[in-house]
């Protein structure tokens, strides 16, 4: 006699749900993190990605966007972007002409030093940006996207200029210029509030004499005074052009070749205009010092600095310390040649 098959048995526990194509924020709506207010939200993202790296503050951004649907919206995600190619940087663009992913509005873009179309790739990422506020753009030494003299080459000149919005820019690798191109970008961010570019080399093979339009925003500028202070004349008329805003200068060591001669009062004339409304100013030695008082009518004008750091030399030794205690607003004072540093504050002057 046949036995009667058995029927197999049903499992009877749930299959797991497939994971989420997106990350999911983990509270519910009313629970007391997801009740935080907005201004109190803010405050504590700001605190928690202050001394992050690019990647991981990027990483912390989105775990703290994942604890609820309002911290979601605090984090926004989608505002910075962190893009260490080329390559990357053309399937972001991709993605946001294509695929319609929002653009950020704050971008730190490397670019490699070696690889052909590498220049046309990035320009794509920054021609989709239009509302970039912030741009931090790294150029890895190699070869040249344009001209020996004119790293950027024309399409990515073309993409930064039509970042009209731009109001922070910085250049933290070494980046050769003609005079033209720089004046060129800086004609178009109307809106730039902060430059830092303390590796900046500029030239005059352009064919075009220094000039800028008016900077109505400019309250901040790093760049490099240059060897023996080549870049003075460059930067005269960009001082010029942001004279009622500008309020934070910092130059790095003044370096003079062997053999040049020693600076002059009148080559760092072109700061007089804008020294008594600076709140910072950093200027100090390279490897060589000067003898000279070359600096001095600059110190006596800074009646709102409270932040000072120069070097050991443009001065005389003997009086300085009497100019400073006539400097009204004046909080941290430091003595400066290259990585030697001599800090004061005030009430110890």
């Amino acid at each position: 006699m046949d036995r009667p098959r058995r029927t197999p048995r049903r499992s009877t526990t749930a299959a797991a749900p497939p994971p989420a194509p997106y990350l999911r924020p983990q509270q519910p709506a009313d629970s007391p993190a997801a009740s935080l207010p907005t201004e109190t939200l803010k405050q504590i993202l700001d605190l928690s990605l202050k001394d992050l790296k690019l990647g991981t503050a990027q990483k912390a951004r989105l775990a703290f966007g994942r604890v609820a649907v309002h911290w979601w919206s605090v984090a926004e995600i989608n505002k910075q972007a962190v893009v260490r190619s080329s390559s990357k940087a053309e399937k972001l663009a991709q993605a946001i002409r294509k695929h319609g992913k929002k653009s950020p509005t704050t971008l730190y873009l490397k670019i490699e030093a070696l690889g052909a179309g590498r220049g046309q790739r990035a320009a794509s990422l920054l021609s989709a940006c239009r509302g970039l506020e912030f741009l931090q753009l790294r150029i890895v030494a190699g070869s040249p996207l344009g001209r020996q003299d004119d790293l950027l080459g024309k399409p990515l000149y073309e993409a930064l200029q039509s970042l009209s919005s731009l109001k922070t820019v910085v250049l933290p690798e070494r980046i050769q210029l003609t005079s033209a191109t720089f004046f060129g970008l800086l004609a178009s961010w109307t809106r730039l509030e902060v430059l830092r570019a303390s590796e900046l080399s500029l030239s005059d093979s352009g064919g075009a004499a220094p000039s800028a339009e008016n900077l109505p925003s400019l309250t901040t500028l790093r760049i490099p005074l240059g060897p023996s202070l080549a870049h003075a004349r460059h930067l005269e008329p960009l001082l010029a052009a942001s004279k009622s805003t500008i309020s934070h200068l910092a130059f790095g060591p003044v370096e003079v070749e062997l053999g040049d001669e020693l600076p002059t009062a009148e080559q760092f004339a072109f700061l007089l205009p804008v020294a008594p409304r600076l709140k910072s100013l950093e200027m100090y030695d390279g490897a060589q010092t000067f003898t000279n008082d070359c600096l001095e009518a600059v110190i006596d004008a800074l009646k709102s600095v409270e932040t000072l750091t120069i070097g050991f030399s443009g001065h005389d030794a003997g009086t300085l310390f009497g100019r400073l205690c006539r400097l009204p607003q004046l909080k941290s004072f430091r003595l400066r040649q290259g990585r030697r540093v001599l800090r004061s504050s005030l009430s110890s002057v």
